[in-house]
């Protein structure tokens, strides 16, 4: 519940110094709700896969420093990513970081259909779990176990 810590500050202080339209039905809002639950999902394979990492790594700090610049960036934390232009905005648009931030945003603004969000979302959620289990099977045949 990271991403809601993060989120809910910066839209309080928007609330306050900026005037807001949000919507005011509730099928937007519900959407918004699933859109959050499946963002968490591929937030948890993305941190997985990362965590993963260790396995072959004997640190894994630069795996976690690299995923929080990719995340902040490519998620639309500090930019929408409807903003970068281009093959570069097209692709950034793809990427699963997209899934955290901007899908659900854009769902709330009424910028993407719901099933259309739900379905990108689930596909990379699957994709990632599906890599995780590939890597953590790997990773189970590496590890070696002393001790009594």
């Amino acid at each position: 519940f990271q991403m809601v810590g993060r989120g809910v500050v910066p839209f309080l202080f928007g609330a306050v110094f900026f005037p807001m339209a949000l919507p005011t039905d509730v099928t937007p809002w519900a959407a918004f709700a699933v859109t959050l639950l499946l963002a968490a999902v591929v937030s948890f394979a993305i941190r997985y896969l990362a965590a993963l990492s260790v396995f072959w790594l004997l640190d894994g700090m630069g795996v976690n420093q690299a995923l929080m610049i990719t995340g902040i960036f490519f998620s639309g934390m500090v930019l929408p990513l409807n903003a970068f232009p281009g093959v570069f905005g097209e692709v950034v648009r793809v990427l699963p970081w997209a899934a955290q931030i901007q899908m659900p945003a854009d769902v709330l603004m009424g910028e993407r259909a719901p099933l259309g969000a739900f379905a990108f979302q689930a596909v990379w959620a699957v994709v990632l779990l599906a890599a995780g289990r590939i890597v953590q099977s790997a990773a189970t045949r590496r590890v070696v176990v002393q001790g009594g």
